[in-house]
């Protein structure tokens, strides 16, 4: 999983893991929401929250939208870099 590097101006002290989304054929796009700004926006603020976010150990997480699922990767696996269950990945 590559990282998108975020929230530089803001000082976040970590990288947004970017989900691969090689598997998606250009087809796909024509029933789901393509990531875009908005969507690498969220990632950034997700990634500058994350050590907040670990402290309160959430058990659930809910996307809604018509999207890849691309947030909800993300979440995920800046979520396990906290519990020492490895890099996120998977």
């Amino acid at each position: 999983m590559a990282s998108l590097t975020v929230g530089a101006s803001a000082g976040a002290a970590e990288e947004a893991p970017m989900p691969s989304l090689d598997h998606l054929m250009y087809t796909d796009y024509e029933a789901v929401y393509e990531p875009a700004e908005d969507t690498y926006l969220l990632m950034d603020a997700l990634a500058i929250d994350a050590p907040r976010l670990r402290s309160l150990r959430p058990s659930l997480s809910l996307e809604v939208g018509p999207g890849t699922g691309v947030v909800t990767a993300c979440l995920s696996a800046l979520l396990a870099r906290g519990d020492g269950s490895g890099d996120g990945s998977g």
